[in-house]
This record gives structure tokens, C-alpha cells and sequence, in this order.
């Protein structure tokens, strides 16, 4: 969980995609997961397409922590693997009796360019039906006891769109795309 979390302290704020995008495609090539860098303060995005249309726009990616100050901006990218699955699983019980767990992963090495050089990986997996992603942060001296003061990550819809969420315990609202950032 703290390596989670710490990860996500280093995809710092960014509004824009530069040049080197990566791309990871479901397997059946409807959801493209493009993942950049904003020119600005190079810090990490990402933004999903399905079938060439935005679901969501570039959005920056990251957290905070109550002990250790935000990462610097620059970060660079320092490796990249893929990795595919295509596996079979039984279900105990719902409308069918086995699940496929089909995905495209791309896991990403990120370390600071100045600063402490703190280092994350984000590992995202396409499917054929969403997206996921997550971070991990790899032991590294002086992260340790990481406390999550607050959630940096943005979903930058490209449009207002109707929705549903619950604003608080068992209440759900209608609400509008743009009121849930």
C-alpha cells in the first residue's frame, strides 16, 4: 500500500501530452491508453480512447503524502515492459460458469530528474471492456511510513456528461461530469 502510494506522489500535475506518448491497445484494439508527459512541467498523464473518441482527456496522475514533500516536476521515464494474459478462470457462482481475464499491460519505470530521484513504476492493463492502472513504488532508502494526506489523480472527462455518485453514505445523485473533479 505505501509503495501504491508513494508512486502516485511522483506522477505529478499536467495538463498536456508531449511528443514521446506510449500507447497500449486492448487486445481487441477498441481502447487505446496513451500515456504521456506534459510539456510543461513534465510531469506524467494519461488519457483513454475508445475507438478513436476520448472517454478521458489528458489528466495527471498522482497523490500526496503528509510526510514527504510533492516530487519535483521533471520526471523521466528509465525503463518500459510489456506483458500480455490471456487466462481462464472457474466462477462460483453468476450467469456463467468460467471468466476470461484477457489484458495488454505496459508498466512504465519513472524516477525524478533532480531532487531526491525518487522511483515508481505505474503499471496500466488495457482490456477489451476498460482500464485499469496502478502504482508501485520499489524499496528505495528514506520512504518509509507513508501516510496518504490527499489524492492528486484527475479524470478529465471530455465532455459533461450525466452520471451517477454518491456524495455521501448511502445517497446516490444524479450528477454532471464537470462537478466530479
Amino acid at each position: 500500500m505505501m509503495k501504491t502510494l508513494l508512486a502516485l506522489v511522483l506522477l505529478c500535475t499536467a495538463a498536456s501530452v508531449s511528443a514521446q506518448d506510449r500507447h497500449l491497445l486492448s487486445p481487441d484494439g477498441a481502447i487505446d491508453v496513451t500515456i504521456g508527459q506534459d510539456a510543461a512541467t513534465k510531469g506524467p498523464t494519461y488519457a483513454i480512447a475508445f475507438h478513436g473518441r476520448p472517454v478521458i482527456g489528458t489528466s495527471p496522475l498522482g497523490l500526496a503524502f503528509e510526510s514527504y514533500k510533492k516530487p519535483g516536476p521533471d520526471t523521466a521515464v528509465t525503463g518500459a515492459s510489456r506483458t500480455n494474459a490471456d487466462t481462464r478462470y472457474r466462477l462460483i457462482a453468476g450467469k456463467t460458469s468460467a471468466a476470461r481475464n484477457q489484458y495488454n499491460e505496459l508498466t512504465l519505470g519513472l524516477t525524478e530528474t533532480g531532487g531526491a530521484q525518487r522511483k515508481l513504476d505505474i503499471v496500466f492493463r488495457a482490456y477489451d471492456d476498460g482500464v485499469a492502472f496502478r502504482y508501485h513504488l520499489p524499496v528505495q532508502p528514506g520512504f518509509t511510513d507513508l501516510r496518504l494526506a490527499g489524492e492528486l489523480t484527475e479524470f478529465a472527462f471530455p465532455a459533461d456528461y450525466r452520471c451517477w455518485g454518491s456524495i455521501s453514505a448511502g445517497s446516490i445523485q444524479v450528477m454532471r461530469a464537470n462537478t466530479t473533479r
